[in-house]
């Protein structure tokens, strides 16, 4: 069934076969859609764009 499958490591992250629409929505902000997930908030755990920190993560 996967005899045309290509096996990527772990160490070859970026060189995984990703959409570009599968980025898009990995890396973009849910509340400000034009803004990528730049910083990690430590006290939330999670990732902002830079309009979310300085609204919400101060």
């Amino acid at each position: 069934m996967f005899k045309t499958h290509c096996l990527v490591d772990r160490e070859e992250i970026q060189i995984w076969p990703v959409a570009k629409a599968t980025e898009d929505v990995l890396t973009r902000c849910q509340e400000h859609n034009n803004e990528t997930l730049t910083v990690f908030c430590e006290d939330h755990t999670e990732l902002c764009c830079i309009k979310c920190v300085t609204e919400n993560h101060r």
